[in-house]
């Protein structure tokens, strides 16, 4: 049987603009995490923007001036700085660390759609009353809204967060753009220094992977705080998988990342839990998670690595990993002009 290779090995073989463009976007890879956009955005640089349908354009149309290379460096599809991103949150097989484990008590069910669980404004409440941040940044995702984010830059701006349902906005600032890339743009300009930053695990990532290169705007991001990927999608994805049957997937299928493994701290639910979970996954997670149920403000109960609820999170992450992997040694036109 001939021997797949992954077309991530393929896309570090290139290191400029263009081969993002390229190889990820033109190919379909592209994730919409906003990393490009958003680093490309605050150094000021003004190459890269979005399109109307959330894909990065170069500004001029044609191509790059700078070719500077970091917008691809950043990528989560290109995979160029995964090792270094581990190995600052001492990433261990097969779905990351996780220093504690810990289910909501009481009945959370009514927000599982939105991901918003208690824990996580319980934890964004604690981190502004201590003084720790001075802004939040929250994808839209978490709110069923689509690509885009929030910024709220008080601890009434989190309690208006919590009761948003459908279209209530209310006074948080919303942007309009996909993913976080305006939201950090502009809470850099407001002076804001200290946030926390809740996204997808691609979102996630892309953060982490400006952290180890030390560029902004993730300079200001001082937590991370990961979303589950969409267990709707998971089960979207697997009716989805190219099999010569001519069906489409979308680069959300490609992500073989479910729980956020990159993140200080990882909040979501399991399928058919009407509690949400939260995965402690560095000390900076750590202290800040207790921080807040030393004040109560969240009222959880440990779960241990045995439990149904825990073996549900691993089954949902190894699907997701299995999932992205057959996808890439697939029947799919488009990738299998990348593979030998």
């Amino acid at each position: 049987m001939e021997r797949v290779r992954s077309i991530h090995k393929i896309l570090a073989q290139k290191e400029d603009s263009r081969d993002l463009m390229h190889l990820v976007r033109d190919r379909g890879f592209c994730r919409q995490c906003g990393g490009c956009v958003s680093f490309c955005t605050a150094m000021e640089y003004q190459e890269i923007e979005f399109q109307e349908d959330g894909l990065p354009i170069y500004q001029n149309g044609s191509d790059c001036s700078l070719e500077c290379g970091l917008c691809y460096m950043i990528c989560p599809v290109t995979e160029n700085l995964k090792n270094e991103a581990r190995e600052m949150v001492s990433w261990v097989p097969p779905h990351g660390r996780i220093m504690g484990a810990y289910a909501e008590n009481g009945r959370e069910g009514q927000r599982k759609n939105l991901k918003l669980s208690e824990s996580l404004i319980g934890v964004l409440l604690h981190l502004f009353d201590a003084g720790r941040i001075d802004g939040a940044v929250l994808t839209t995702k978490a709110f069923n809204e689509g690509n885009g984010a929030w910024l709220g830059t008080s601890r009434q701006d989190i309690m208006t967060m919590k009761e948003i349902t459908g279209d209530k906005v209310s006074d948080v600032i919303k942007f309009s753009l996909p993913s976080y890339s305006e939201a950090l743009v502009h809470a850099r300009k407001r002076g804001l220094k200290h946030l926390a930053f809740a996204g997808m695990p691609c979102e996630i990532e892309t953060t982490r992977n400006m952290q180890v290169l030390g560029i902004i705007p993730a300079d200001i991001i001082d937590y991370r705080l990961g979303l589950f990927c969409s267990t709707d999608a998971l089960h979207d994805q697997e009716q989805k998988i190219p099999g010569g049957s001519g069906k489409e997937f979308s680069a959300c299928h490609l992500c073989p990342e479910f729980s956020a493994e990159l993140a200080d701290i990882s909040f979501g639910f399991a399928p058919g839990a009407s509690r949400s979970i939260a995965l402690i996954r560095t000390p900076v997670g750590w202290d800040a998670f207790m921080g807040a149920a030393r004040k109560d403000m969240v009222n959880v109960a440990r779960i241990q690595d045995s439990s149904q609820l825990m073996q549900d999170i691993q089954e949902l992450a190894d699907r997701k990993k299995n999932s992205a992997q057959r996808i890439f040694a697939g029947n799919h036109s488009e990738i299998k002009e990348h593979v030998a």
